[in-house]
């Protein structure tokens, strides 16, 4: 369409690429238009992944545009990326059409020929000559004709219009000369996904038109056939982007940047460990260095909020401290353009003597946001700075003295004043949706600060405070949904962790956890409040995962909703969604134990035992007294037959629980399995006494049995879990260890009756 030279900005001293519209080709109305058309897109977006434009202009007949000059390769003339590169490359893209799109621009022309990687890792979408404007007409023409790569653009008259694009990487709607939208983007980005990958194009042909035959027509060759050890979310993800029906591709760049978010940061923590203990098995996939980081330390588009230092007499008010920083953690949480670190990373660093710069590193993170609270009866000074965790200057610093009545209105000033000190712009709906209250009454919002706390630390005894708390809260303020939705989580997790029996946690939690969401159903806790009630408790798997889905929306970056939805989607046999959820809370949260351990737990369903044993051992690396994976750890053992290892991981899991009923089930099972029946007899007796004065699952004596080979007591002890309702049946269903039961029509019937698709 051009030629494009390096050239010499001398006013400010700066090289940039100047693309030259021959006078020839300016008496070409079409050509002309799509000169015009390259600037206005490209110069309508300001995105790091975007090319730059500088200036358009005409001098003396000749049409040029200027854009920054990018030192790099495109990615057909890159040498051969590692997988977590590659997916450093895709990220990048996704988000630079997420920008795209939501300015009103679809590409029409993304191919490997229109991303540049410079030699720092950053990535460039070049050449919106022939986008499409919201508003603005289809413009004929693509490709030059001699261009054997593209194979032409097409110049097929359809009745909707011109075919245009390069037809090795069109959307089967493109290429039928079809109305499209940015769907038909994504399509072309999982081609160039697909590539860059494999080394092959899905969809090949002698000719231009051969090729778009192909696209219409044919199936890809499955990428699992070409390169068997990739991982099945990447195959899944690439699957999704090529699907000929629009409607069941991805519908937007956001929703396909999520999943390879969570993949990439998955691989990436999996390098790390593999580089760091080099012993370990792991993958081969994952035996890699990063090089590649979309997000680097230093950018102000990354903030990890630090618990606030205690500086009042009274230690009580550590409550306070904490919560203050959480609450700002989700205000700043819902602003799109901000990564902001999870609760769970930040505060792992308190109460340790850790320098800012290396907070940002280990986190991932530009800017570390650091204060104190002293609290004196109702009179409140906060100290915060805002410290560049590059080089450790601080960037802002600000001291609130208040009292306690002005809290919220002190907690939008310092929400404000770092959103001003990072440079963001909110939007009017971002603006609202960060300053939104729950409640008006201080004291109400003191107490519910308390029960949070309390709940964090997830033993009985702090459950059942928690609860005093959140009652008290509502009881001052009838309108608290959250409050509602913290009451009715305490009851779930109290039935969950087998403290109480399922009727009395239903008997408890089920009105909260409606009234909350009457109260407001536009926030994720609420709906995950009812999620985990259909999940657990009803055993309602579809209304489960819809409002697990429906909390994501709400707030897509609240981690524990895709923790949650991965347990209850893996019950409906969707294994590889399961791993994938939990994968984007592990992106979103990734020093969080439970999250970790449970993709552990997930692989050891999913039969992917040797992985299963691999993700345990790296969680335990990350929380070594953490009793979840060392439960996984012990299962997967089993299962391997490793039957002394599996004794001594599940051993510790006792150990670490002070004997909870569950675990000690577990460990009988794996003793009576591997030969020591003596020693499981012992504690199927301990277990039967201990259910004479305490809620004791019927699941955890069928495991015991299991063990044991007794397959008329494992039956008698499932239909009494079925009556029972007991909340962790659904997952010993689809385990393992019950795959010799699981053609027997007995155990198909018991899986009817509470909902569960088993997997093999």
């Amino acid at each position: 369409m051009g030629e494009v030279y390096v050239a010499q900005d001398t006013r400010l001293d700066r090289r940039v690429a100047l693309k030259i519209l021959p006078a020839e080709f300016a008496a070409d109305a079409d050509r002309m238009r799509r000169f015009v058309l390259e600037a206005k897109s490209a110069s309508a977006l300001n995105h790091p992944n975007i090319i730059t434009i500088y200036e358009v202009g005409e001098i003396e007949g000749t049409n040029f545009i200027a854009t920054e000059y990018i030192d790099g390769k495109t990615i057909n003339h890159c040498d051969s990326l590692s997988l977590v590169a590659a997916l450093d490359v895709a990220t990048q893209i996704a988000s630079s059409l997420q920008a795209a799109h939501s300015a009103g621009i679809v590409h029409r022309d993304i191919k490997p020929d229109n991303v540049m990687i410079r030699p720092d890792g950053l990535v460039k979408i070049l050449d919106f000559g022939i986008a499409k404007l919201s508003g603005v007409p289809m413009i004929a023409g693509g490709q030059k004709q001699t261009d054997p790569e593209a194979a032409t653009a097409v110049h097929s008259h359809t009745s909707t219009g011109m075919i245009i694009g390069t037809a090795t990487y069109m959307s089967p709607e493109q290429a039928r000369g079809k109305a499209i939208d940015s769907r038909s983007d994504l399509f072309s980005f999982g081609v160039v996904l697909y590539e860059m990958l494999s080394g092959k194009r899905p969809f090949v042909g002698e000719n231009a038109m051969d090729v778009i035959g192909s696209i219409v027509a044919d199936e890809p060759k499955p990428l699992k056939e070409l390169l068997p050890s990739l991982p099945a979310e990447i195959d899944r993800i690439i699957t999704k982007a090529l699907q000929k029906d629009r409607e069941k591709r991805y519908q937007t760049a956001g929703e396909m940047l999520a999943d390879l978010k969570s993949v990439h940061r998955r691989l990436e923590f999996e390098a790390e460990f593999a580089t760091s203990s080099p012993a370990k098995p792991v993958e081969a996939h994952t035996q890699i260095v990063r090089s590649h980081t979309t997000i680097q330390t230093g950018s102000h588009n990354s903030i990890a909020v630090l618990p606030f230092s205690n500086l009042s007499a009274d230690p009580d008010n550590e409550y306070f401290c904490d919560g203050l920083a959480e609450e700002l953690l989700g205000a700043l949480s819902k602003i799109e353009n901000l990564r902001v670190a999870a609760r769970s990373s930040t505060f792992s660093f308190k109460g340790r003597n850790v320098n800012v710069s290396e907070i940002g590193r280990t986190l991932n993170v530009g800017t570390v946001l650091e204060g104190s609270v002293r609290k004196s009866g109702d009179r409140l000074r906060i100290s915060l700075q805002l410290i560049n965790a590059a080089d450790g200057y601080q960037l802002w610093s600000e001291r609130y003295d208040r009292e306690m009545k002005d809290i919220f209105e002190v907690q939008d000033e310092i929400t404000l004043a770092v959103v001003d000190a990072l440079k963001l712009k909110l939007l009017v709906d971002e603006k609202e949706e960060v300053l939104k209250r729950y409640t008006k009454n201080a004291e109400a919002y003191q107490l519910y600060l308390r029960g949070r706390f309390l709940f964090f630390k997830r033993t009985h005894e702090a459950f059942l405070k928690a609860i005093e708390y959140f009652r008290q809260a509502i009881e001052v303020d009838g309108e608290y949904a959250l409050a509602y939705s913290g009451l009715a989580d305490s009851y779930t997790f109290l039935g969950f962790y087998e403290h109480i029996s399922p009727a009395e946690a239903v008997n408890n939690l089920k009105a909260p956890a409606f009234k909350s969401l009457e109260l407001d159903d536009t926030l994720a806790e609420t709906r995950t409040s009812i999620a985990l009630y259909r999940t657990l408790y009803q055993w309602d798997l579809i209304e489960g995962d819809k409002e697990h889905k429906r909390a994501i929306a709400c707030n897509p970056k609240y981690a524990l909703a895709h923790h949650l939805d991965s347990a209850t989607v893996i019950l409906l046999g969707r294994f590889d969604d399961a791993i994938a959820s939990e994968g984007r809370a592990i992106e979103l949260d990734p020093f969080t134990a439970i999250f970790n351990a449970t993709l552990g737990w997930l692989l050891y369903l999913s039969r992917r035992n040797d992985e299963a044993i691999a993700q345990s051992k790296r969680t335990i690396e990350i929380a070594p007294d953490h009793l979840f994976a060392h439960w996984v750890l012990g299962l997967a053992y089993g299962r391997a037959g490793r039957y002394d290892e599996s004794i001594e991981a599940l051993q510790k899991a006792v150990s670490i629980t002070g004997a909870a009923p569950h675990i000690k089930a577990e460990l009988a099972r794996v003793l009576a399995s591997s030969g020591r029946r003596d020693e499981a007899h012992k504690l199927l007796t301990e277990l039967i006494e201990q259910a004479k004065v305490e809620y004791v699952s019927p699941v955890n004596l069928a495991k015991v049995y299991v063990g044991l080979n007794e397959v008329e007591r494992v039956y008698e002890q499932f239909e009494k879990a079925v009556a029972d309702h007991s909340v962790r049946l659904p997952w010993f269903m689809i385990d393992p260890c019950l795959d010799h039961l699981s053609s027997q029509s007995h155990f198909q019937d018991l899986l009817n009756r509470i909902g569960v698709t088993r997997r093999m």
